[in-house]
């Protein structure tokens, strides 16, 4: 049996570009062009950040009779909220805004100071 996987992009996708801090990248298509096969064989390094960048196993619907599982933008807005209903003076800042470091505790990975603008920006907008 062979030991390696093939996964699909991301839906609505036909390929997608993954690229490693190591500098190693490759590009996962839905039908692989040189091997006429659904999905691209995607070695162990890069499977970690496949699955990060919303890639799945072919064969596999992860959506099938589920809801649209929640994007990483969506889970970092889910933790801001929590972060500000708990309204605890050493997660937030002085304008009233939560700190990095709670949030990221709270999503349980690792974001950015951009992520947390931007799903910021979004609960701010929500409240008009």
């Amino acid at each position: 049996m062979s030991d390696t996987l093939r996964f699909n992009p991301p839906s609505g996708m036909n390929s997608l570009s993954i690229a490693l801090l190591s500098g190693h990248s490759m590009c996962v298509h839905r039908q692989h062009p040189t091997e006429d096969l659904p999905g691209t064989a995607i070695p162990v390094r890069f499977r970690k950040e496949a699955l990060a960048k919303g890639c799945s196993p072919v064969g596999l619907d992860i959506d099938e009779d589920e809801e649209q599982s929640d994007t990483k933008s969506d889970l970092i807005l889910k933790a801001v909220e929590a972060v500000i209903d708990r309204n605890d003076s050493d997660e937030v800042d002085a304008n009233g805004r939560p700190k990095l470091a709670a949030v990221k505790k709270q999503v349980g990975f690792t974001i950015t100071k951009v992520e947390l603008d931007a799903a910021f920006d979004t609960f701010e907008k929500s409240l008009a």
